[in-house]
């Protein structure tokens, strides 16, 4: 299932509870995990992030028509959350949570030096844990790629492990010279991508 979010959606564990409410009182034919309906979230956008690629994996036990599975489920949703398209796919298959590797994001608002960007050796960021202990970290690894697609939008994409200890707007931080227009500013997730042996990337 993908489904877009709004930039002041609810937190993503609210999506979660409110697909789990739908199996369990839509009447779809759903397979059983130990706690319940089985159901397992891609990693989500981070918070004032909106998204037009947030997914979910459900296990139905009878074959079911994506029109009734996008329409019973829809039911259930609010706080920002639509479902965008309802694909079936072959089981068992690779989770998206475990598929994902990088995530596309339009960022606007903001103009970048991305060419000193791209030759900076390093870009550091000075990191608060949740304990309150700080630590220095080099993001340039984190980066793909880079591009100014217009004057003021800029395209960045992302190693997904980052995002599931820094938020993007932590990173943009530690990018040298970056001009943000405050009134413009505005970060969606455009796609959530995977990584093929050659090293090409390629959407879920």
């Amino acid at each position: 299932i993908k489904l877009s979010k709004s930039g002041n959606s609810i937190a993503h564990h609210e999506l979660r509870r409110m697909l789990r409410t739908g199996l369990l009182e839509s009447g779809l034919e759903y397979a059983k995990s130990k706690t319940g309906p089985r159901l397992a979230l891609g990693p989500s956008a981070g918070a004032g992030e909106s998204s037009i690629c947030e997914y979910a994996d459900i296990c139905l036990l009878k074959e079911t028509s994506t029109q009734e599975i996008n329409i019973k489920l829809s039911a259930f949703l609010s706080g920002g959350f639509e479902i965008i398209d309802v694909k079936e796919v072959p089981y068992p298959i690779c989770s998206v949570e475990a598929l994902a590797q990088y995530a596309l994001y339009t960022i606007t608002g903001v103009k970048a030096d991305t060419e000193k960007i791209l030759k900076s050796a390093s870009l550091e960021l000075d990191f608060v844990h949740e304990n309150g202990i700080r630590e220095v970290l080099d993001i340039k690894p984190l980066i793909h790629s880079i591009k100014q697609i217009s004057d003021d939008k800029l395209e960045l994409v992302v190693k997904l492990n980052a995002q599931r200890s820094l938020g993007l707007r932590q990173i943009l931080t530690a990018l040298p010279d970056l001009e943000v227009d405050e009134h413009k500013f505005c970060i969606q997730r455009s796609a959530l991508l995977w990584q093929s042996s050659g090293g090409n990337l390629n959407a879920v």
